[in-house]
């Protein structure tokens, strides 16, 4: 909805459906002439697949209920081959919103299996799977390198206002993150309404 020469346009709206999911292309962008290490945006999931965080607004983003669907692994890992032949990069970076621990296993094995050679990136919650050392194995070796998570507040009885719902224990996974050689960015949040001061003492040497 905006306004026009003093009147309101309200635009029509159409979700995107899965049958119009589609690899990104990056054809007649100068991708030779950026500065610094180069990474293809990538993306396996279209919303979020959690979407109910009290102070998020991404999920809106996505029509009802924030989450459209995921596309096939088989279609991601033929894009990230697609894209890296054509542009001579080898480094991606994933948009979605979170990355879903069961479709991007399968994803890693894909990579595997087809030997393709690269590195990634990409935004997880602290779901318990990505705390399981042989799952990390799995896409580390598939070439993941660094997740970005949402800790928000350290864990605490406050830390339920936010309404993550996620059963990941935090100091566990960074640990076992950094035993699998993938680097972790942690997000934080101070100030959110009733939950007092907060710290991230708990999580010690991490």
């Amino acid at each position: 909805v905006w306004r026009d020469r003093g009147g309101l346009v309200s635009n029509k709206t159409k979700i995107l459906d899965k049958r119009d999911f589609a690899p990104p292309s990056f054809d007649g962008l100068p991708l030779d002439e950026y500065w610094g290490v180069n990474y293809l945006p990538q993306i396996a999931s279209r919303g979020c697949y959690y979407g109910k965080c009290s102070f998020c607004a991404i999920p809106y983003g996505w029509g009802n209920g924030g989450f459209i669907g995921h596309g096939s692994p088989e279609q991601v890992v033929q894009s990230m081959k697609s894209a890296s032949l054509q542009h001579g990069i080898h480094n991606f970076k994933f948009a979605d919103e979170a990355l879903h621990p069961t479709l991007f296993r399968k994803i890693a094995e894909l990579l595997r299996e087809e030997n393709f050679v690269c590195e990634f990136e990409g935004y997880a919650r602290f779901e318990p799977l990505w705390s399981d050392r042989e799952f990390l194995d799995v896409v580390a070796s598939s070439g993941l390198k660094k997740v970005y998570l949402g800790l928000e507040l350290a864990p605490s009885k406050s830390r339920t206002l936010l309404n993550k719902a996620d059963k990941g224990d935090a100091v566990e996974t960074l640990e076992n993150l950094r035993a699998a050689g993938i680097r972790a960015h942690v997000f934080c949040m101070f100030g959110f309404p009733g939950t007092g001061a907060s710290s991230l003492s708990d999580l010690g040497h991490v």
